[in-house]
């Protein structure tokens, strides 16, 4: 591993970008928690549907149980409310949860990777580069990435946006129901 990882301190151009590239070099440290960082995925549409169901269940309340007095039926639907912001707290607790665990020890690989490739290099190495801008680099590249780890949580919060803003677009378009049938009147 720490043969793909001795590039040189090269600058390279100021603004110029290895976008791509550079997650396919990063996707290798995530590759071993992929079942965590697919945990954390499959979290993002559950996280968004238990949060975009509260302004939802809400409206049925007040359409359908309020307006009748139906106070056994808003009841039930409190509950369901209730359940909804606790899937919500869930999905999101595990979401963020998975996702720094995937961040945090694809770093540990990648410092480990680098140390040990620091390690295999030749004496003359060190003679030619002074230490202040080995440290430097090694140091701020990495924090660069873990920033807080952005790779990830940037990654995740834009999915979810999208995820959430898709499904909020499509809302209008969702089959309306008859509300239920009012029960005996209790005296």
């Amino acid at each position: 591993m720490s043969r793909t990882l001795g590039r040189g301190l090269d600058q390279g151009t100021p603004g110029q970008t290895y976008d791509v590239a550079l997650l396919r070099r990063l996707w290798r440290y995530i590759r071993p928690y992929r079942a965590t960082f697919l945990l954390a995925l499959v979290c993002l549409p559950l996280t968004s549907a238990c949060m975009l169901a509260q302004p939802y269940l809400l409206k049925l309340g007040v359409d359908w149980y309020i307006e009748r007095g139906d106070a056994a039926g808003l009841t039930r639907l409190g509950l369901l409310f209730a359940a909804a912001l606790l899937g919500e707290f869930l999905f999101f607790y595990i979401q963020f949860q998975a996702t720094m665990l995937v961040a945090q020890r694809s770093l540990a690989d990648l410092r480990r990777d680098l140390f040990a490739h620091l390690h295999d290099l030749p004496a003359s190495f060190f003679e030619r580069t002074p230490a202040g801008r080995l440290v430097t680099r090694l140091t701020t590249d990495v924090d660069a990435i873990n920033e807080p780890s952005v790779l990830m949580r940037g990654t995740v919060f834009s999915l979810s946006s999208s995820f959430s803003f898709c499904s909020f677009c499509s809302c209008p378009t969702w089959p309306r129901r008859a509300p239920p049938a009012a029960g005996p009147a209790s005296g």
